[in-house]
């Protein structure tokens, strides 16, 4: 799991270095739309990742010191006499 995030986060990095030259933040309308559409997409991504690789980590952890917990749903109905 995390080893793919970490291929995730890698290739959009280099998405973003090869395309942010190529974008055109100085245009105006659909070409600046698209710049900054691609770019907060792109961060969002890698933000995703990021996160996919903390709560990764976390788990880990909690089922390596023992202290994993299985998380039932708490019941609100109780349809018995």
């Amino acid at each position: 799991m995390i080893n793919m995030s970490m291929f995730r986060i890698l290739a959009m990095i280099v998405l973003l270095y090869y395309a942010i030259p190529r974008l055109d933040f100085s245009g105006n309308g659909l070409s600046f739309a698209f710049s900054v559409t691609w770019s907060i997409y792109a961060v969002l991504v890698i933000g995703g990742q990021v996160l996919a690789i903390k709560e990764a980590s976390k788990k880990r952890l909690n089922v390596q010191s023992g202290k994993s917990k299985e998380n039932k749903p708490q019941k609100y109905r109780s349809y018995s006499r």
